[in-house]
């Protein structure tokens, strides 16, 4: 037997590796991929970004700066205020501070002037003796003028509130002006007292209805623990009338708003409970 050998060529790795250098991975493979058709530009969507809107309301961050800010103005405001005020009130009183001084220098002036002129030696008349002189004088006309002050508001109180029927002529002025005042202070304490005054009235018609009811209440209650009478049939209805003892056991004021026939019939009851005891 004769065995016979085939040899199959065999690639080389190396030309292999040559030959496919250079081509893409489809072509590799020896597969024909078409290429991608190109779409129209009038067939993409359009899509349109809006921007979204502004909120209307403010963030937390943003109310907390803005109320800071305002109160930032508003102390600012207040100490410029305060300020002006300051500086205006401290103006005034330098003003009249101003004045004054130039009024007691010239009432000094004055005075001293009048002195020397009656033959008082000049270097007796200084400026603080005349000042002290001023002074006494003014604290005496001025004690004099409030106790007449106080005389006059004294006697208009008098005569407002009704403790004298008269009043004097010197009084007039201080009247006037005290009365508005005190007009104004009767009407806000009115209502308060006039409701104070109602919370226990009990007006006049109402006083029987509830007379009887306070009677009624104490016949009930002296009534307590009792066996209820029965009246037979066909029996004249009694009237039940307070006794004597019940009566005067009611309050004063109760006993004054009964009405005059029912205490003469409590006073008749008692006196026939009286004749048929004896």
């Amino acid at each position: 037997m004769v065995t016979q050998t085939i040899e199959t060529p065999t690639a080389d790795p190396a030309e292999a590796q040559t030959e496919t250098e250079g081509l893409t991975p489809t072509e590799q493979v020896g597969v024909e991929v078409a290429a991608p058709e190109e779409v129209p530009a009038a067939a993409v969507p359009q899509v349109e970004v809006t921007e979204p809107p502004k909120p209307d309301y403010i963030t937390r961050e943003e109310w907390e700066r803005e109320r800071k800010d305002v109160a930032d103005r508003a102390a600012a405001d207040a100490l410029e205020a305060d300020r002006r005020r300051r500086q205006t009130e401290n103006a005034r009183k330098a003003q009249a501070e101003e004045r004054a001084k130039a009024r007691i220098a010239q009432t000094v002036d004055t005075v001293r002037a009048t002195l020397v002129a009656r033959g008082l030696d000049p270097e007796v008349a200084t400026d603080e003796s005349v000042v002290t002189a001023i002074d006494r004088v003014a604290q005496e006309r001025a004690e004099s003028l409030s106790g007449e002050t106080l005389d006059s508001v004294d006697g208009a109180w008098d005569y407002l509130t009704g403790a004298v029927q008269e009043l004097d002529d010197a009084f007039k002025p201080a009247a006037a002006r005290i009365a508005p005042k005190l007009q104004h202070f009767v009407d806000t304490i009115r209502p308060q007292i006039e409701a104070k005054a109602r919370e226990g009235y009990i007006a006049e018609s109402e006083l029987p209805k509830r007379v009887a009811d306070e009677i009624a209440r104490l016949n009930a209650k002296a009534r307590e623990g009792q066996p209820e009478l029965v009246r037979p049939a066909g029996a004249p209805a009694t009237s039940s009338v307070m006794s004597w003892a019940e009566f005067k056991a009611l309050p004063e004021a109760t006993q004054l708003a009964m009405p005059d026939e029912q205490r003469k019939a409590i006073i008749a009851a008692d006196a026939a409970r009286r004749r048929q005891a004896q």
